[in-house]
């Protein structure tokens, strides 16, 4: 049975989509089977993968309470699965307002593709409404994207509450992979005083740290993960190396 690892943030600009398609395709190749889901109506890892969004394909399983399976699974030429954002996504929230735990409902409508793969990644909306909240409920494991700058530590903060509510309430019962720190500019003072700020959080922060790097944003605007772009650059280093210690956390 293979584990979802949901990457989470409500603060935009935290790096988790980069973290989710550059991941994604680090894994791949170590014969691990790996989907990724585009939990975002924004799309912006289908976008870096080239894959247009859909609408109402994915939000209309979940609306019905079907499985998720092959119809929607799109194979990128990274060498991994996609399911591509959803446009229609965006009024999920509304529409499932009146179901019965409505939080759970991702999760029941992925149970069957757990057995398919070893790793499920699921990339979410910079926000905290139902759309992430049920991602969050079907993590086995969250890893956390927190940016180097001030104002992370702040989202950082809410999202670790929101979690433990979610525990509390019997909805979370995922752990924490980790918090991976990520457009990390040793030039800038105040990076290099935040990086060193979350060192406090001992073993749950990743080691690796994911730099601030352009060539990272010219390989999402050309359709590519960094790996395939410039695979000796310093962020498609960083990725290979936090996939490393993914893997050894995880168990996978």
């Amino acid at each position: 049975m293979g584990q979802i690892l949901v990457i989470a943030n409500q603060k935009g600009g935290s790096g988790k989509t980069s973290a989710a398609v550059n991941l994604s395709c680090a894994i791949a190749p170590t014969r691990r089977r790996v989907l990724l889901i585009d939990f975002d109506p924004q799309g912006s890892a289908s976008a870096a993968l080239r894959v247009p969004r859909t609408q109402g394909a994915l939000s209309e399983d979940l609306l019905n309470h079907r499985s998720l399976d092959d119809r929607l699974i799109v194979r990128t030429a990274a060498g991994f699965d996609l399911i591509p954002a959803d446009e229609d996504l965006t009024a999920l929230p509304a529409l499932l307002r009146s179901a019965a735990q409505a939080e759970l409902t991702l999760k029941r409508s992925l149970s069957g593709l757990k057995s398919q793969y070893d790793l499920i990644v699921i990339d979410t909306p910079p926000s905290l409404d139902l759309v992430t909240i049920m991602a969050l409920c079907a993590a086995d494991q969250l890893l956390i994207t927190t940016p180097c700058e001030y104002y992370a530590l702040d989202s950082l903060q809410t999202l670790l509450s929101k979690t433990a509510k979610l525990q509390e309430e019997g909805l979370f019962a995922g752990q924490l992979a980790g918090i991976v720190r990520t457009m990390y500019d040793a030039d800038a003072l105040q990076s290099d005083e935040i990086k060193n700020t979350l060192q406090k959080l001992g073993p749950q922060l990743c080691s690796t740290v994911i730099p601030y790097s352009a060539v990272i944003s010219e390989a999402a605007a050309l359709g590519r993960p960094v790996m395939q772009y410039d695979k000796s650059s310093n962020g498609a280093r960083a990725y290979l190396a936090l996939a490393g210690e993914l893997i050894s956390r995880l168990h996978l």
